[in-house]
Protein backbone atom coordinates (compact mmCIF):
# COMPACT_ATOMS: atom_id res chain seq x y z
CA UNK A 1 0.00 0.00 0.00
CA UNK A 2 1.47 3.34 -1.06
CA UNK A 3 -0.93 5.86 0.51
CA UNK A 4 -2.95 5.18 3.64
CA UNK A 5 -5.16 7.88 5.12
CA UNK A 6 -6.80 7.02 8.43
CA UNK A 7 -9.82 8.91 9.77
CA UNK A 8 -8.61 12.41 8.94
CA UNK A 9 -10.67 15.56 9.46
CA UNK A 10 -10.15 19.07 8.11
CA UNK A 11 -11.91 22.30 9.07
CA UNK A 12 -11.29 25.86 7.91
CA UNK A 13 -12.15 28.60 10.42
CA UNK A 14 -13.26 32.01 9.14
CA UNK A 15 -14.49 35.06 11.05
CA UNK A 16 -18.12 34.05 10.69
CA UNK A 17 -18.13 30.26 10.55
CA UNK A 18 -16.34 26.94 10.65
CA UNK A 19 -16.20 25.14 7.33
CA UNK A 20 -15.79 21.40 7.73
CA UNK A 21 -14.19 20.12 4.52
CA UNK A 22 -14.29 16.45 5.47
CA UNK A 23 -14.69 14.39 8.60
CA UNK A 24 -13.33 10.94 9.56
CA UNK A 25 -12.11 10.29 6.00
CA UNK A 26 -10.17 7.09 5.29
CA UNK A 27 -8.60 6.32 1.94
CA UNK A 28 -5.98 3.94 0.55
CA UNK A 29 -4.11 3.77 -2.75
CA UNK A 30 -2.02 0.80 -3.85
CA UNK A 31 1.23 1.10 -5.79
CA UNK A 32 0.63 1.26 -9.52
CA UNK A 33 -3.03 2.20 -9.14
CA UNK A 34 -4.79 5.03 -11.01
CA UNK A 35 -7.45 6.64 -8.81
CA UNK A 36 -9.79 9.46 -9.83
CA UNK A 37 -11.46 11.68 -7.22
CA UNK A 38 -14.68 13.35 -8.35
CA UNK A 39 -17.42 15.43 -6.75
CA UNK A 40 -19.01 18.86 -6.76
CA UNK A 41 -16.96 22.03 -6.36
CA UNK A 42 -16.22 22.82 -2.72
CA UNK A 43 -16.37 19.25 -1.43
CA UNK A 44 -12.66 19.12 -0.52
CA UNK A 45 -11.10 17.30 -3.48
CA UNK A 46 -8.23 19.72 -4.04
CA UNK A 47 -7.68 20.17 -0.30
CA UNK A 48 -7.38 16.40 0.05
CA UNK A 49 -4.90 16.26 -2.84
CA UNK A 50 -2.76 18.91 -1.14
CA UNK A 51 -2.81 16.82 2.04
CA UNK A 52 -1.69 13.77 0.06
CA UNK A 53 1.09 15.93 -1.39
CA UNK A 54 2.21 17.03 2.09
CA UNK A 55 1.42 20.67 1.26
CA UNK A 56 -1.42 21.10 3.74
CA UNK A 57 -2.00 19.84 7.27
CA UNK A 58 -5.15 18.27 8.68
CA UNK A 59 -6.76 18.48 12.10
CA UNK A 60 -7.11 14.85 13.18
CA UNK A 61 -6.18 11.40 11.97
CA UNK A 62 -3.06 9.88 10.42
CA UNK A 63 -1.52 9.72 6.96
CA UNK A 64 1.05 7.09 5.98
CA UNK A 65 3.16 7.41 2.84
CA UNK A 66 4.95 4.13 2.09
CA UNK A 67 4.41 3.15 5.75
CA UNK A 68 5.98 6.43 6.94
CA UNK A 69 3.77 8.43 9.30
CA UNK A 70 3.61 11.84 7.63
CA UNK A 71 2.13 13.49 10.72
CA UNK A 72 5.41 12.95 12.57
CA UNK A 73 7.65 14.60 9.95
CA UNK A 74 9.06 18.11 10.32
CA UNK A 75 9.00 20.70 7.53
CA UNK A 76 12.40 19.74 6.17
CA UNK A 77 11.45 16.05 6.07
CA UNK A 78 8.16 16.89 4.36
CA UNK A 79 9.98 18.94 1.74
CA UNK A 80 12.38 16.07 1.09
CA UNK A 81 9.46 13.65 0.73
CA UNK A 82 7.72 15.95 -1.76
CA UNK A 83 10.85 16.46 -3.85
CA UNK A 84 11.85 12.81 -4.02
CA UNK A 85 8.59 10.90 -4.02
CA UNK A 86 5.76 13.10 -5.37
CA UNK A 87 5.16 14.66 -8.77
CA UNK A 88 2.53 17.40 -9.17
CA UNK A 89 0.44 18.26 -12.24
CA UNK A 90 -1.91 21.27 -12.20
CA UNK A 91 -4.76 22.58 -14.33
CA UNK A 92 -2.83 25.72 -15.33
CA UNK A 93 0.39 23.80 -16.13
CA UNK A 94 2.54 26.10 -13.88
CA UNK A 95 5.41 26.14 -16.36
CA UNK A 96 7.99 28.92 -16.00
CA UNK A 97 7.35 31.23 -18.99
CA UNK A 98 10.94 32.53 -19.20
CA UNK A 99 12.34 28.99 -19.41
CA UNK A 100 12.44 26.75 -22.44
CA UNK A 101 10.67 23.40 -22.47
CA UNK A 102 14.01 21.72 -21.75
CA UNK A 103 14.75 24.06 -18.83
CA UNK A 104 11.29 23.60 -17.30
CA UNK A 105 11.81 19.84 -17.12
CA UNK A 106 15.37 20.26 -15.85
CA UNK A 107 14.50 22.52 -12.89
CA UNK A 108 13.57 19.79 -10.36
CA UNK A 109 16.69 17.82 -11.26
CA UNK A 110 18.84 20.85 -10.49
CA UNK A 111 17.16 21.30 -7.11
CA UNK A 112 17.82 17.62 -6.40
CA UNK A 113 21.54 18.06 -7.09
CA UNK A 114 21.64 15.76 -10.12
CA UNK A 115 24.82 16.24 -12.17
CA UNK A 116 24.67 17.91 -15.60
CA UNK A 117 25.25 14.79 -17.70
CA UNK A 118 22.52 12.86 -15.90
CA UNK A 119 20.17 15.83 -16.20
CA UNK A 120 20.68 15.90 -19.97
CA UNK A 121 19.96 12.19 -20.30
CA UNK A 122 16.88 12.36 -18.08
CA UNK A 123 15.36 15.41 -19.79
CA UNK A 124 15.85 13.91 -23.23
CA UNK A 125 14.33 10.64 -22.04
CA UNK A 126 11.26 12.45 -20.77
CA UNK A 127 10.90 14.59 -23.89
CA UNK A 128 10.83 11.40 -25.92
CA UNK A 129 8.34 9.85 -23.52
CA UNK A 130 5.83 12.67 -24.09
CA UNK A 131 6.66 12.85 -27.83
CA UNK A 132 7.87 16.46 -27.69
CA UNK A 133 11.61 16.13 -28.19
CA UNK A 134 11.51 18.50 -31.16
CA UNK A 135 10.00 21.22 -28.93
CA UNK A 136 12.87 21.28 -26.42
CA UNK A 137 13.99 24.82 -27.34
CA UNK A 138 10.48 26.26 -27.48
CA UNK A 139 8.96 28.42 -24.75
CA UNK A 140 5.61 27.54 -23.09
CA UNK A 141 3.83 30.36 -24.94
CA UNK A 142 4.78 28.68 -28.22
CA UNK A 143 3.01 25.44 -27.30
CA UNK A 144 -0.62 24.37 -27.34
CA UNK A 145 -2.41 23.68 -24.07
CA UNK A 146 -2.08 19.95 -24.58
CA UNK A 147 1.63 20.23 -25.29
CA UNK A 148 2.15 22.38 -22.19
CA UNK A 149 0.38 19.80 -20.04
CA UNK A 150 2.51 16.99 -21.45
CA UNK A 151 5.62 19.02 -20.60
CA UNK A 152 4.21 19.56 -17.10
CA UNK A 153 3.79 15.80 -16.78
CA UNK A 154 7.39 15.27 -17.96
CA UNK A 155 8.54 17.74 -15.30
CA UNK A 156 6.52 15.88 -12.66
CA UNK A 157 8.30 12.67 -13.66
CA UNK A 158 11.80 14.15 -13.61
CA UNK A 159 12.84 12.79 -10.20
CA UNK A 160 11.14 9.42 -10.77
CA UNK A 161 8.39 9.91 -8.16
CA UNK A 162 6.39 7.14 -6.51
CA UNK A 163 3.13 8.96 -7.20
CA UNK A 164 1.77 11.71 -9.43
CA UNK A 165 -0.92 13.95 -7.94
CA UNK A 166 -2.92 15.70 -10.65
CA UNK A 167 -5.43 18.48 -9.91
CA UNK A 168 -7.87 18.95 -12.83
CA UNK A 169 -5.13 18.18 -15.39
CA UNK A 170 -7.57 18.34 -18.33
CA UNK A 171 -9.56 21.35 -17.13
CA UNK A 172 -8.08 23.68 -19.78
CA UNK A 173 -7.90 21.15 -22.62
CA UNK A 174 -10.14 20.37 -25.57
CA UNK A 175 -11.39 16.83 -26.21
CA UNK A 176 -8.48 15.86 -28.46
CA UNK A 177 -5.83 16.97 -25.98
CA UNK A 178 -7.79 15.48 -23.09
CA UNK A 179 -7.49 12.10 -24.80
CA UNK A 180 -3.75 12.56 -25.39
CA UNK A 181 -3.05 13.51 -21.78
CA UNK A 182 -5.22 10.78 -20.29
CA UNK A 183 -3.73 8.12 -22.57
CA UNK A 184 -0.31 9.25 -21.37
CA UNK A 185 -1.45 8.88 -17.74
CA UNK A 186 -2.79 5.43 -18.58
CA UNK A 187 0.55 4.42 -20.12
CA UNK A 188 2.44 5.71 -17.08
CA UNK A 189 0.17 3.73 -14.78
CA UNK A 190 0.78 0.58 -16.79
CA UNK A 191 4.50 1.18 -16.25
CA UNK A 192 3.91 1.11 -12.49
CA UNK A 193 3.51 4.80 -11.63
CA UNK A 194 0.75 5.55 -9.14
CA UNK A 195 -1.63 8.37 -10.08
CA UNK A 196 -4.23 10.17 -7.99
CA UNK A 197 -6.26 12.65 -10.03
CA UNK A 198 -8.94 15.17 -9.09
CA UNK A 199 -11.35 15.84 -11.96
CA UNK A 200 -14.82 17.11 -12.82
CA UNK A 201 -14.67 15.41 -16.19
CA UNK A 202 -16.43 12.04 -16.44
CA UNK A 203 -14.48 11.09 -19.55
CA UNK A 204 -11.15 11.76 -17.83
CA UNK A 205 -12.28 9.82 -14.75
CA UNK A 206 -13.11 6.88 -16.99
CA UNK A 207 -9.41 6.28 -17.65
CA UNK A 208 -8.81 5.48 -13.96
CA UNK A 209 -8.85 2.05 -12.32
CA UNK A 210 -11.09 3.34 -9.53
CA UNK A 211 -13.31 6.38 -9.03
CA UNK A 212 -13.95 7.87 -5.57
CA UNK A 213 -16.77 10.43 -5.31
CA UNK A 214 -16.55 13.05 -2.58
CA UNK A 215 -19.78 14.52 -1.19
CA UNK A 216 -20.40 17.98 0.22
CA UNK A 217 -20.28 18.48 4.00
CA UNK A 218 -22.39 21.35 5.31
CA UNK A 219 -20.70 24.25 7.09
CA UNK A 220 -21.55 24.93 10.73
Amino acid sequence: MLLNVKSISKTYITRSQKIKVFDNLSFTVNSGEFVAITGESGCGKSTFLRILGCMEKFDQGEYYFQDKNVTKLNNMQLSKLRNKCIGFVFQNFNLIPEYTVYENIEVPLGYAGVCKSKRVNRVNELLNLVNLYEKSKYYPSQLSGGQQQRIAIARALSNDPSVILADEPTGNLDIENLDLVMKLFRELCEKGITIVMVTHDEKAAGFADRIIKFSQIASY
